[in-house]
């Protein structure tokens, strides 16, 4: 996974700090508390997050995938297709539609 510092320019975007983003949570390991740099961008989440359970068709660079919707994270949607399971990175994302 990679993780970007907080002055992290999005290649398609002209100002980063223009958009609605959101601090990841820091984390509790044997060696102490880690703060994770990295952030996601809260709309994609938030909508991804109201369609669980839904069947959707999901475009990336490298091609596209269709099935339900099992679940959301910050970083990846969890998609359930014939059987298998994909762990899609939401940056990977070119767009989404749902299915009849």
């Amino acid at each position: 996974m990679y993780y970007y510092s907080s002055n992290y320019e999005y290649p398609y975007r002209q100002n980063a700090t223009t958009t609605t983003q959101a601090k990841m949570p820091s984390l509790m390991t044997s060696l102490g508390e880690v703060e994770l740099e990295g952030y996601y961008d809260l709309f994609v989440y938030e909508t991804l997050f109201s369609v669980i359970g839904a069947t959707l068709k999901i475009q990336m660079s490298t091609g596209s995938i269709e099935g339900k919707l099992i679940g959301t994270k910050p970083d990846h949607v969890i998609l359930e297709s014939n059987g298998n399971t994909f762990f899609i990175r939401i940056k990977e994302i070119v767009w989404i539609m749902p299915v009849k």
